[in-house]
């Protein structure tokens, strides 16, 4: 089965499992929430700091290699496996020694056993990441779909019931091993490959500087993600981490269900189209446009509901995590259109630029916090989604300049988008003005359906040659990287 014929298929099966898992985990969430407040969060997020560098270096770095190589022999496969392997070993060590020192760091004496439980994740993200390279690069979503599930079902299960008796910050912990157990069992059982003894010195040579590359970026990106949460604990404490981990986690999870399942198809149909440039242009603007269709909308539609929803769903306790939820649900319009720009460069090789914007984005978070702060979580939310907007520019010219794509035809499409999501956002805030006297879940509902409804009848009027066209692409099958029409009246 060639590309052409898989795509469809493998953006279907991408979205189906983002959207199902993420559903599951957002009501393990909002349960979870309710039972624990805001400073169990907190904690776990403190105990955290090491294992998620290690996720996104194992599962979303080193194994990226795999997906994006054009010549791929077995030997390539093994060095990868091993190299994971010795690097999650390395990180899971280090999440032990460091528990006590973190800790310390802290305040919060609770951290060392949470770090010494959750030090096992390491090698069980070392242990996914060949697995999950492979179903990427053969575009089979459907596998990864099914270990998504069923990691958030009985991750989920496990996480609700040892809150429910009483184990308060350990039935988080105990919930992330759970679910990633489950991934390892789903993925070794999908996939045929086992690993053997055919990696060498060539193999790793091979794959050196991208993987280099790859890995040092996610670093950045985890040091961007990461040296908030530390510095906020630090000096406000676990329920202030908690307040800003919920803001965090809406933004997250709404680009989890939205971006990503466009961001895992767009790897490997850029790393196949690399040498085409024309194809790649046009892929690159047909993902952006989609991304901002719909994004956009629900971006701006959690910020100005977070008031009704945040409450509603999590509990009183949470009220205070509203303004952050608001102000960081705008960082969403910049990942909207920059997602694109990630998996561009990731797919094309172009490493080096991809780690130089993320290391610039880095540098440009010190000064943030140190202004911001003095003034508390909601102050620290907005300097970052500031920061976001002034360095978007940055972007859009290593894309125009470096990676030769044009801006115009790109961003084009993109304008309708943006004016069908503000009339959305004026027509939510007119019924939450409306409805002042209402309960809030009907308040609520109520936001969601004008919202839907007023987006809609935008744009038809706005953008109805792009929606025509994507139809088209998801009626017929057709390659993302032929020319969509151009949106407008």
């Amino acid at each position: 089965m060639n590309l052409r014929s898989r795509l469809p298929s493998a953006l279907a099966w991408s979205a189906v499992g983002t959207w199902l898992r993420e559903g599951m985990n957002f009501v393990v969430f909002g349960l979870l929430a309710r039972i624990l407040g805001p400073e169990a969060y907190g904690l776990v997020a403190m105990a955290m700091v090491v294992a998620a560098l290690a996720q996104i270096s194992l599962v979303d770095g080193i194994g990226t290699v795999l997906v994006q190589r054009r010549d791929l022999e077995p030997g390539h496969v093994d060095t990868v496996f091993w190299l994971l392997i010795g690097t999650g070993g390395a990180i899971a060590l280090a999440m032990w020694l460091l528990a006590a020192p973190l800790a310390r760091f802290y305040g919060e004496p609770a951290v060392t056993p949470l770090m010494h439980l959750l030090s096992a994740l390491p090698l069980l993200y070392a242990l996914a990441g060949v697995q999950v390279a492979q179903l990427k690069r053969e575009l089979l979503f459907g596998a990864l779909a099914l270990r998504g599930i069923l990691a958030a079902l009985v991750g989920g299960a496990v996480g609700v019931g040892l809150a429910l008796q009483g184990y308060g910050v350990w039935s988080l912990a105990w919930m992330f091993l759970a679910q990633w157990t489950v991934q390892v069992l789903v993925l070794w059982t999908a996939s045929p490959w086992r690993p053997g003894l055919a990696a060498s010195r060539r193999h790793l040579a091979d794959i050196a500087a991208y993987c280099t590359h790859t890995v040092s970026t996610r670093g950045v990106q985890y040091a961007e993600q990461q040296i908030p949460r530390l510095v906020i604990g630090a000096t406000l404490g676990p329920a202030a981490v908690g307040l800003f981990t919920m803001g965090w986690r809406l933004l997250e999870m709404l680009s989890v269900l939205l971006l990503m399942p466009i961001n895992q198809v767009a790897l490997p149909l850029f790393s196949r189209v690399q040498d085409q440039r024309e194809r790649l242009e046009r892929a690159l603007a047909s993902l952006v446009q989609l991304s901002a269709l719909l994004a956009f909308p629900a971006y701006l539609g959690l910020a100005a509901v977070a008031p009704d929803l945040v409450p509603v769903l999590f509990g009183a306790r949470w009220a205070a995590a509203v303004p952050v939820v608001q102000i960081m649900a705008l960082m969403g319009l910049q990942w909207a259109l920059t997602y694109g720009l990630g998996a561009l460069m990731a797919g094309t090789g172009e490493t080096r630029w991809r780690l130089w914007l993320n290391l610039v984005n880095l540098a440009a978070l010190a000064p943030v916090l140190l202004l911001s702060l003095p003034h508390g979580t909601t102050a620290v939310a907005a300097a970052m989604v500031l920061r976001g907007l002034l360095l978007l520019p940055l972007n859009l010219h290593v894309l125009r300049r470096q990676l030769k794509v044009r801006l115009r035809p790109l961003l084009s499409g993109v304008w309708p988008i943006a004016l069908a999501s503000l009339v959305m956002l004026v027509a939510v805030l007119g019924w939450r003005h409306l409805t002042a006297a209402e309960p809030a879940p009907l308040r609520l509902a109520g936001a969601v359906l004008v919202g839907a409804l007023a987006y809609g009848l935008a744009l038809l009027l706005l953008a109805r040659p792009m929606l025509l066209s994507f139809a088209g692409v998801a009626l017929a099958g057709r390659h993302p990287d032929r020319p969509l029409r151009r949106a407008g009246p």
